[in-house]
């Protein structure tokens, strides 16, 4: 990938993380993501793994488990 690539997948990253945390319940599927950054759901797998190193599925188990751990952490009632 050249340079543009990799900031364009950032962007797709921030962008995944930025729907994530507007509707942490929401059981986003691959394709609801793909279609919300305008690229096929194949491209996005490809692409995500290829620049991430992890998974879309388990970059969403991560983001989870970090959000989960920060409110428990800030909000311990």
């Amino acid at each position: 990938y050249t340079a543009k690539d990799f900031a364009m997948h950032s962007i797709a990253t921030s962008k995944i993380t930025d729907l994530l945390d507007r509707d942490l319940a929401k059981q986003w599927t691959i394709s609801q993501l793909a279609a919300e950054l305008g690229i096929s759901r194949s491209s996005l797998q490809h692409r995500f793994k290829s620049t991430n190193g992890i998974s879309i599925c388990q970059f969403i188990r991560n983001h989870r488990v970090a959000v989960a751990r920060h409110l428990l952490s800030n909000h311990p009632e």
